[in-house]
């Protein structure tokens, strides 16, 4: 399965997750506020650290209410080789 939820052909290009050494091994999460865009500081794995972030926030600066929930995690394209990703586009996906 693809992550948009299609079936890959065979030898496609697919999407699975980055297990890398430079890599976090869970979604990293934080949030920014809307009114100053400050961000909280990253958390792995659990997005407790950055909630009490926002909430800390809005006690120091009452007016700043609305925030931004960021939550990154990190993906890689992986492939059969011998087919290039090339390969498997199709016109209405190929770069102009």
């Amino acid at each position: 399965m693809t992550a948009a939820g299609g079936a890959a052909r065979a030898g496609a290009p697919f999407l699975t997750r980055d297990r890398g050494r430079d890599v976090p091994a869970e979604p990293v999460y934080e949030f920014q506020c809307r009114a100053c865009r400050k961000t909280s500081r990253a958390g792995e794995g659990d997005p407790l650290g950055a909630e009490v972030w926002a909430l800390k926030h809005t006690r120091l600066h009452p007016a700043h209410r609305t925030y931004c929930a960021v939550t990154t995690s990190f993906w890689r394209v992986d492939h059969t080789p011998g087919v290039t990703v090339s390969d498997t586009v199709t016109p209405e996906e190929a770069p102009r």
